[in-house]
């Protein structure tokens, strides 16, 4: 895989272990995804959005309820959207991966969730339309070069209304320890 995990990257690991890409515990590679384990996984999404949602409600907006319009940005095979989807009108879901989206529209269909629109992305989001009151992203731009980043969050942003909300993990800072020569000279 490239340094910067491209888009055909994503493909790939989307082909090979589509779960195990998007949560990278063994239990979700492929040899080990049992049905137990395919509800372990949504569970963390679910659990991680009631506390995104209670997060909000406490330093954000006490009144935040059900957005209208959802947006999430790199929904992988759904482990976030689908429980987006629940708390929503309308969830649009973007990835880069034709394989992702079809592994969370199959999801979206097991769970009966009919309200999921599930969009392959370009770098102007192009066939994403707005608006949205709540948008989210995360363990995504942290694969994204920043300059690439920068402008994919702008075009995220020109997609709210005003109001909006949005839960976005950007990283912010990396530490790197310098490579050591080892062995003397070599």
């Amino acid at each position: 895989l490239s340094l910067f995990s491209t888009d055909r990257d994503w493909e790939v690991m989307a082909g090979a272990e589509p779960f195990w890409a998007v949560a990278t515990w063994d239990k979700f590679r492929k040899e080990n995804l049992t049905p137990a384990n395919v509800d372990e996984f949504f569970q963390t999404g679910e659990s991680y959005v009631e506390a995104i949602f209670q997060i909000i409600r406490q330093h954000v907006d006490p009144t935040f309820g059900k957005p209208e319009r959802t947006l999430d940005f790199g929904c992988g095979v759904g482990r976030v959207l689908l429980p987006l989807a629940r708390r929503s009108n309308r969830a649009v879901g973007v990835d880069v991966s034709p394989t992702m989206l079809q592994e969370a529209r199959k999801q979206a269909d097991h769970f009966g969730l009919r309200n999921v629109d599930l969009i392959q992305g370009d770098d102007s989001l192009s066939a994403v339309e707005g608006p949205f009151d709540f948008v989210h992203s995360v363990i995504v731009f942290q694969h994204i070069p920043v300059r690439r980043g920068e402008a994919l969050l702008g075009e995220i942003l020109r997609r709210t209304k005003p109001g909006s909300i949005g839960a976005i993990q950007l990283t912010y800072g990396k530490s790197f320890e310098p490579m050591r020569p080892t062995l003397g000279s070599r």
